[in-house]
């Protein structure tokens, strides 16, 4: 009950405020109006020009600087997400290739990597990239590896062509089983 009291308070004290703030603009606007009919003609129309040059120069200023921070941001967030998805896909490439040539990697660095990783994939990543990252888990943890691998591959793919796609490639020509083939001689048959 009390969270929708203050809902409701939050809501009323933003109405009032746009409310006041509308009435302040068109009070505004009416002085102006008034204070240029009094005018010389010519001169209003210059005034004019010139308020609308200024508002014009500011509000692109405005505008501009916020394309800035924006587009900032949006790169430091990229920067991350690359390391994050490189750490993420040369841990599972060398557990792979760890399993390929015999000498798995122990389950302590496995368990470790993945707690340390986690917490970092929950900021940076992207929901896709989450998504894929929890079916590959999923996949995973079901049955033993031999009798799911086929799946494993698959959703370890998906989730290759997600971060790809998440970092701005264009992922529409790699049907599935391509990635897989850059690095296994016999990637799973797809259905």
């Amino acid at each position: 009950m009390k969270h929708s009291s203050t809902s409701f308070a939050a809501l009323s004290a933003g109405v009032i405020a746009l409310l006041a703030l509308f009435w302040t603009v068109y009070g505004m606007l009416t002085y102006l109006i008034f204070g240029f009919s009094s005018i010389d003609p010519k001169l209003g129309a210059m005034l004019a020009a010139t308020a609308g040059t200024i508002v014009a120069s500011i509000g692109l200023i405005v505008v501009s600087r916020w394309l800035e921070r924006h587009a900032a941001a949006k790169q430091e967030l990229r920067e991350k997400q690359t390391a994050i998805y490189e750490q993420l896909l040369q841990f599972l490439f060398r557990t792979i290739t760890s399993q390929s040539t015999g000498e798995p990697m122990p389950e302590a660095d496995v368990l470790r990597f993945m707690s340390n990783y986690a917490q970092r994939m929950m900021i940076w990543g992207s929901d896709d990239v989450l998504a894929a990252w929890s079916r590959l888990r999923t996949a995973l943890g079901e049955g033993s590896p031999g009798t799911n691998r086929r799946q494993i591959m698959l959703a370890y793919e998906e989730l290759i062509r997600t971060v790809r796609r998440d970092l701005g490639h264009a992922t529409a020509g790699l049907e599935s089983g391509k990635l897989l083939r850059l690095f296994l001689n016999e990637p799973p048959a797809t259905e």
